[in-house]
């Protein structure tokens, strides 16, 4: 007595319900994963935005002090150009460390973005590239004067 078996092919069913299951599933994990991570940047940003206190004009002017005392050592020749940036990021990621009380001396550039503060990403953007270029090329007056800027303004 022959029996006959009719094999439905391989997906037969179709691979779309497969693939809505899969995702019903697993759609909850996924978006827990994501919520989290955007969870702690925010609750981070916010608390590092509120350590963030004035600075009284005799330490700005101190500051500004210390940038021009730079940009002078510069235009005598006795440090060269990446010198200059690399002791101005320096100095600007001193002053948002004291200040604003968010360690950024040892942070990167997407790091900084990352913090949301557009005072610090603007300086440390303007020395980031010319600190680490093997020439030093870039506009340090440019620098000098935006360092300046968001120091006299900040606060």
């Amino acid at each position: 007595m022959p029996t006959t078996v009719h094999l439905q092919p391989n997906f037969a069913t179709g691979f779309i319900p497969l693939f809505l299951l899969f995702l019903f599933i697993a759609w909850p994990v996924i978006s827990r994963i994501f919520d989290k991570n955007k969870r702690k940047s925010k609750k981070r940003n916010n608390i590092e935005k509120d350590n963030i206190k004035p600075v009284p004009l005799p330490i700005k002017n101190s500051y500004i002090y210390k940038i021009e005392n730079i940009a002078s050592l510069y235009e005598r020749k006795e440090i060269t150009s990446k010198q200059g940036f690399q002791n101005l990021s320096v100095l600007v990621r001193n002053f948002v460390l004291e200040y604003a009380g968010i360690d950024v001396t040892k942070k990167t550039l997407a790091e900084i973005r990352a913090l949301d503060i557009e005072k610090v990403e603007k300086i440390v953007e303007a020395c980031y590239e010319p600190e680490f270029s093997s020439s030093g090329s870039g506009d340090f007056y440019k620098a000098i004067y935006e360092a300046k800027k968001i120091i006299d303004t900040w606060n």
